[in-house]
């Protein structure tokens, strides 16, 4: 168990800005943002069934400047701009200080709670065209310079305050020294409209990425330099088809990604591309009562873990479809 506490000052500055330039009108917003974070933390590191209370406490300030401009090419038909630093705290359970150690002594697992969040600089450009009838493409560039980010660390060393066991195996998160990111995105939304009838409901949105990123994590059992960060996939897809109309909506998504990073321990932990398939009706049976029905995982994927090459599996999970019936009130 522990306990977490955490307190954010923040004060802003923004400023709206419209104007036309060689001869395109304009509008955006730019400002900055100044946030300071103090977190305290406490919790029971349990060393061969024996607790210990473990305190830490830190403080931290960011500066986050931000802005975006967008271009006016036509009616319908955008050029759009943005600059941005960013931050994101880290999961609250990856800042306890507890560790655990199993009674054989060989193995801690724990949080780290000297963990600096996640940190970027990032630019996007994008394209976007809007029809009368919400119809929508946009083709979008984007680059992250990440300062910081977090991983998983297994290592084989003497653990803080657990000197008297030597060296051994410490699980837990850690900061990396920074990577980049950068990648192209496709969306596009269409709805039928143009049916006739109660078939004008239908509609479909389409979202496709390209995401390349590296880090300075090496692979030890492989050698390779330059991992991608975690959790990014080099390629996604998005589909969602729906129909609403009548107090009725059904949508239909199915998502597939390409495999990509999931843990650093020894070696890289990669899960393998995997789709999935989810539903969704709803039905308004009165002004103040509807009817829902989810359906998850309609195809039960498989999550399958390997260490750095395919043939080396880890872990082969299944997770069972979900049917999950509601009933919402709205006054």
């Amino acid at each position: 168990s522990f306990i977490l506490s955490e307190e954010t000052l923040a004060g802003y500055f923004k400023t709206n800005f419209e104007g036309e330039l060689f001869g395109l009108p304009f509008t955006g917003n730019g400002g900055v943002r100044v946030v300071r974070t103090k977190q305290g933390s406490e919790g029971l590191s349990v060393v061969g069934g024996v607790p210990q209370l473990t305190v830490a406490d830190r403080s931290y300030t960011d500066v986050l400047p931000s802005g975006i401009i967008t271009f006016s090419l036509n009616d319908q038909l955008q050029l759009r701009f943005g600059a941005a630093k960013i931050m994101a705290r880290p999961d609250t359970g990856s800042l306890t200080p507890a560790v655990s150690v199993n009674t054989e002594g060989t193995i801690a697992s724990g949080g780290n709670p000297n963990l600096e969040p996640f940190r970027a600089s990032q630019f996007d450009l994008s394209l976007e065209w809007y029809g009368d009838d919400g119809a929508a493409v946009t083709v979008a560039a984007f680059y992250k310079d990440v300062a910081s980010f977090v991983t998983t660390s297994s290592t084989f060393a003497v653990a803080p305050g657990l000197e008297s066991l030597g060296e051994i195996t410490i699980n837990t998160q850690i900061n990396g020294e920074g990577g980049k990111v950068k990648g192209i995105e496709f969306a596009a939304q269409r709805p039928f409209t143009f049916l006739p009838g109660a078939l004008d409901g239908f509609g479909l949105l389409l979202n496709y990425s390209f995401i390349d990123s590296s880090s300075p994590v090496q692979d030890i059992r492989s050698g390779d330099m330059g991992l991608p960060l975690q959790g990014l996939s080099k390629h996604n897809i998005n589909t969602i088809a729906y129909y609403d109309k009548y107090g009725v909506n059904v949508r239909l998504a199915y998502n597939y990604r390409t495999d990509f990073l999931d843990s650093m321990r020894f070696s890289g932990v990669f899960q393998d591309a995997s789709s999935s398939l989810d539903a969704s009706f709803s039905y308004d049976l009165t002004d103040h009562i509807t009817l829902d029905i989810d359906a998850i995982n309609l195809l039960r994927t498989e999550q399958r873990l390997y260490g750095t090459f395919e043939e080396s599996l880890q872990s082969l999970s299944q997770n069972d479809r979900r049917i999950i019936f509601g009933i919402r009130g709205r006054l």
